[in-house]
């Protein structure tokens, strides 16, 4: 699998508040570094909690970027190829946060002329802690492959590789009801809401 970027959710230090995953930040540093990326972006929006740079320095990449907002991204340039999603937490803050899962797909959605062909989100199911069992340090603490698959955000299909990819097609729909929650909590309307007023007629992020 080329993976040309990661984006690496909630990289926290830990606190009375944040876990400490040792053996899991271990492994997810060694996986990174084995996938060799042109770019890492760092993003967190916990607020007050810190970043693991202790962690962060371990990686070696060519860039390293702290994006907050989705436009950002989408005029760096950078909005291209096969970005892998990894980090913490794969119901939470991997799909919701402002460069979340559900947000970059929905570029792909409502900008389908400019980028519905130009990126592609990946997951692997060892690389996300599952929010439910986040206190276990150890293998049962990452996503399940059903995880990826039951995931009530997302639409997910199994990539023909060693190692446990699964590429994103496409949004769930809004659901019916917006306390419908078969297996977590689905979208609302509200959440799956995308700011069409962002001018991009001078927009040159991928020349």
């Amino acid at each position: 699998m080329n993976i040309f970027g990661i984006v690496l959710i909630d990289p926290l230090k830990p606190s009375d508040r944040i876990g400490n995953f040792p053996v899991f930040n271990k492994y997810l540093v060694e996986q990174i570094n084995i996938i060799n990326p042109q770019v890492v972006f760092i993003h967190s929006k916990s607020g007050v909690e810190e970043i693991n740079q202790e962690l962060i320095d371990q990686l070696n990449c060519p860039i390293k970027c702290y994006f907050d907002y989705l436009e950002e991204w989408m005029k760096s340039g950078l909005l291209t190829g096969n970005w892998l999603y990894v980090g913490t937490h794969f119901e939470t803050c991997v799909h919701l946060n402002t460069l979340g899962i559900c947000n970059m797909m929905d570029v792909k959605r409502f900008n389908i002329n400019n980028y519905a062909d130009k990126f592609e989100i990946f997951v692997r199911s060892d690389l996300l802690l599952h929010g439910s069992r986040f206190e276990l340090d150890k293998q049962e603490g990452v996503c399940s492959e059903s995880d990826i698959i039951d995931d009530a955000y997302c639409v997910w299909e199994r990539m023909d590789t060693k190692d446990p990819y699964f590429k994103c097609i496409e949004r769930h729909p809004v659901p019916l009801k917006e306390n419908y929650q078969p297996n977590g909590n689905k979208p609302s309307e509200f959440e799956l809401s995308y700011d069409l007023s962002i001018d991009r007629t001078n927009d040159k992020r991928l020349t």
